[in-house]
């Protein structure tokens, strides 16, 4: 998962999130999260504990793409980190 960040002047960079950050930062863009109840939670709890979770901060979009095209080429770069916490 990524959570893109647009900070204008900012270099690119990506920032691995902590078991938190990964719980949380979908949770804006769960239009039926309320309706789902501890369903919609734990599905959320299961989307960040599978997935490497980090932070895109950015405010060049043709570096942002390249550097998006790259993961995703070389999966192995989203795994998440030893020791993060979250399964894998």
């Amino acid at each position: 998962m990524i959570v893109p960040h647009d900070e204008a002047g900012a270099e690119t960079s990506l920032t691995p999130l902590s078991d938190t950050e990964a719980f949380f930062s979908p949770v804006p863009h769960a239009v039926n999260l309320i309706p789902h109840g501890a369903a919609g939670t734990e599905a959320l709890g299961r989307l960040a504990a599978l997935c490497a979770c980090v932070s895109l901060t950015m405010s060049d979009l043709d570096v942002v793409c390249r550097l998006v095209q790259d993961l995703a080429a070389d999966q192995t770069s989203l795994a998440p980190p030893e020791g993060a916490g979250r399964a894998r």
